[in-house]
Protein backbone atom coordinates (compact mmCIF):
# COMPACT_ATOMS: atom_id res chain seq x y z
CA UNK A 1 0.00 0.00 0.00
CA UNK A 2 1.34 3.32 -1.26
CA UNK A 3 0.61 6.29 1.26
CA UNK A 4 1.43 9.72 0.42
CA UNK A 5 3.26 11.75 3.03
CA UNK A 6 2.24 15.31 3.42
CA UNK A 7 5.29 17.75 2.90
CA UNK A 8 3.46 20.96 1.72
CA UNK A 9 4.31 22.45 5.20
CA UNK A 10 7.84 21.99 4.41
CA UNK A 11 7.31 24.62 1.16
CA UNK A 12 5.90 27.68 3.79
CA UNK A 13 7.95 26.79 6.91
CA UNK A 14 10.01 29.58 6.90
CA UNK A 15 10.43 29.18 11.19
CA UNK A 16 13.35 29.41 12.71
CA UNK A 17 13.77 26.69 15.01
CA UNK A 18 15.51 26.48 18.11
CA UNK A 19 17.79 22.82 17.00
CA UNK A 20 18.19 24.32 13.11
CA UNK A 21 21.47 23.49 12.23
CA UNK A 22 22.31 21.68 15.45
CA UNK A 23 23.65 17.99 14.84
CA UNK A 24 21.14 15.57 15.59
CA UNK A 25 21.36 13.41 18.44
CA UNK A 26 20.08 9.59 19.69
CA UNK A 27 17.47 10.55 21.45
CA UNK A 28 16.18 12.90 18.78
CA UNK A 29 16.15 9.88 15.75
CA UNK A 30 14.30 8.01 18.21
CA UNK A 31 11.58 11.14 19.06
CA UNK A 32 11.16 11.09 15.09
CA UNK A 33 10.96 7.39 14.80
CA UNK A 34 8.37 8.00 17.65
CA UNK A 35 6.38 10.76 16.58
CA UNK A 36 6.19 9.50 12.95
CA UNK A 37 4.58 5.64 14.27
CA UNK A 38 2.38 7.54 16.26
CA UNK A 39 1.53 9.82 12.78
CA UNK A 40 1.93 13.12 13.67
CA UNK A 41 2.06 15.95 10.33
CA UNK A 42 5.36 16.97 9.11
CA UNK A 43 4.46 20.52 11.31
CA UNK A 44 3.94 18.51 14.42
CA UNK A 45 7.31 16.67 14.28
CA UNK A 46 8.88 19.38 13.16
CA UNK A 47 7.84 22.12 16.32
CA UNK A 48 8.31 18.74 18.68
CA UNK A 49 11.40 18.03 17.74
CA UNK A 50 12.38 22.01 17.19
CA UNK A 51 13.77 21.34 13.93
CA UNK A 52 13.22 22.86 9.91
CA UNK A 53 10.72 20.84 7.83
CA UNK A 54 13.66 20.09 5.26
CA UNK A 55 16.01 18.92 7.07
CA UNK A 56 13.51 16.43 9.08
CA UNK A 57 12.21 15.51 5.57
CA UNK A 58 15.63 14.66 5.08
CA UNK A 59 15.87 12.32 8.50
CA UNK A 60 13.22 11.04 7.78
CA UNK A 61 14.47 9.18 4.09
CA UNK A 62 17.56 8.07 5.95
CA UNK A 63 15.76 6.63 8.48
CA UNK A 64 14.11 4.46 5.68
CA UNK A 65 10.83 6.00 7.31
CA UNK A 66 10.06 7.91 3.66
CA UNK A 67 10.90 7.33 0.17
CA UNK A 68 10.25 9.76 -2.90
CA UNK A 69 7.89 8.78 -5.01
CA UNK A 70 9.51 7.16 -8.37
CA UNK A 71 7.10 9.05 -11.16
CA UNK A 72 6.55 12.24 -9.48
CA UNK A 73 9.69 13.05 -7.03
CA UNK A 74 8.44 16.22 -5.12
CA UNK A 75 6.25 13.72 -3.52
CA UNK A 76 7.30 11.27 -0.46
CA UNK A 77 5.32 7.84 0.24
CA UNK A 78 5.59 5.89 3.25
CA UNK A 79 7.77 3.03 3.82
CA UNK A 80 6.08 1.49 7.01
CA UNK A 81 3.89 -1.19 6.40
CA UNK A 82 0.13 -0.59 6.90
CA UNK A 83 -3.06 -2.96 6.75
CA UNK A 84 -6.08 -3.07 4.78
CA UNK A 85 -8.09 -0.46 6.51
CA UNK A 86 -5.31 2.44 6.34
CA UNK A 87 -3.72 1.99 10.15
CA UNK A 88 -0.31 1.75 10.77
CA UNK A 89 1.20 -1.44 11.53
CA UNK A 90 3.47 -1.78 15.09
CA UNK A 91 7.50 -1.41 13.74
CA UNK A 92 8.95 -4.41 11.77
CA UNK A 93 12.47 -5.77 12.74
CA UNK A 94 13.91 -3.75 10.31
CA UNK A 95 12.64 -0.30 11.85
CA UNK A 96 12.67 -0.92 15.49
CA UNK A 97 13.80 2.34 17.25
CA UNK A 98 16.83 0.75 18.71
CA UNK A 99 20.49 0.41 17.55
CA UNK A 100 21.10 -3.22 17.06
CA UNK A 101 24.79 -4.49 17.11
CA UNK A 102 25.83 -5.24 13.68
CA UNK A 103 26.28 -8.82 12.59
CA UNK A 104 29.57 -9.59 11.22
CA UNK A 105 29.36 -10.90 7.13
CA UNK A 106 31.73 -12.16 4.66
CA UNK A 107 31.74 -8.43 3.37
CA UNK A 108 34.13 -6.39 5.40
CA UNK A 109 34.29 -3.91 3.37
CA UNK A 110 31.61 -2.02 1.78
CA UNK A 111 31.41 1.03 -0.34
CA UNK A 112 28.47 3.52 -0.19
CA UNK A 113 27.59 6.74 -2.45
CA UNK A 114 26.18 9.88 -0.93
CA UNK A 115 24.61 12.44 -3.13
CA UNK A 116 23.84 15.65 -0.77
CA UNK A 117 24.22 13.36 1.91
CA UNK A 118 21.49 10.62 1.22
CA UNK A 119 22.70 7.06 0.28
CA UNK A 120 22.23 6.99 -3.31
CA UNK A 121 21.06 3.50 -3.57
CA UNK A 122 17.21 4.87 -2.60
CA UNK A 123 17.48 7.33 -5.29
CA UNK A 124 15.57 7.02 -8.18
CA UNK A 125 17.53 7.95 -11.75
CA UNK A 126 14.92 11.06 -12.24
CA UNK A 127 15.64 12.28 -8.99
CA UNK A 128 19.78 12.11 -10.26
CA UNK A 129 18.72 13.34 -13.59
CA UNK A 130 17.05 16.17 -11.94
CA UNK A 131 20.00 17.06 -9.74
CA UNK A 132 21.99 16.93 -12.94
CA UNK A 133 19.61 19.42 -14.25
CA UNK A 134 19.58 21.78 -11.13
CA UNK A 135 23.66 21.42 -11.19
CA UNK A 136 23.74 22.55 -15.30
CA UNK A 137 21.54 25.56 -15.20
CA UNK A 138 23.36 26.75 -11.90
CA UNK A 139 26.78 26.29 -14.00
CA UNK A 140 25.30 28.45 -16.74
CA UNK A 141 23.99 31.43 -13.91
CA UNK A 142 27.77 31.55 -13.17
CA UNK A 143 29.36 31.69 -16.42
CA UNK A 144 26.60 34.52 -17.17
CA UNK A 145 28.93 36.69 -14.84
CA UNK A 146 30.89 39.05 -16.98
CA UNK A 147 33.36 39.35 -14.38
CA UNK A 148 35.41 36.39 -14.17
CA UNK A 149 37.38 35.52 -11.05
CA UNK A 150 39.91 32.41 -10.26
CA UNK A 151 37.48 31.23 -7.76
CA UNK A 152 34.73 31.64 -10.06
CA UNK A 153 36.32 29.35 -12.56
CA UNK A 154 36.88 27.13 -9.88
CA UNK A 155 33.19 26.68 -8.89
CA UNK A 156 32.05 25.75 -12.55
CA UNK A 157 35.36 23.74 -12.72
CA UNK A 158 33.80 21.87 -9.43
CA UNK A 159 30.08 21.71 -10.63
CA UNK A 160 31.59 20.53 -13.76
CA UNK A 161 33.13 17.61 -12.15
CA UNK A 162 30.17 16.94 -9.79
CA UNK A 163 28.13 16.59 -13.28
CA UNK A 164 30.35 14.66 -14.76
CA UNK A 165 30.46 11.95 -11.53
CA UNK A 166 26.35 12.07 -10.93
CA UNK A 167 25.91 10.50 -14.75
CA UNK A 168 29.08 8.30 -14.05
CA UNK A 169 27.30 7.39 -11.42
CA UNK A 170 23.80 6.29 -12.87
CA UNK A 171 24.93 4.94 -15.50
CA UNK A 172 26.68 2.66 -13.45
CA UNK A 173 23.57 1.27 -11.60
CA UNK A 174 22.26 -2.08 -12.99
Amino acid sequence: MKIKFDTSFARRDTERRARHGRPWIASEYEALRELFMQGKTLQEICVALHRPADGTLTKLREQRLLRFDSVNICDYYVVLPFNHSGRLLEPTPQIATTKKEPAMSKQLIESKVFVNGIDATDMADAEIFRLIAKTEDEIAKLRAIKTTSKKLSGAISKLEADVVKLAEYVDSRE
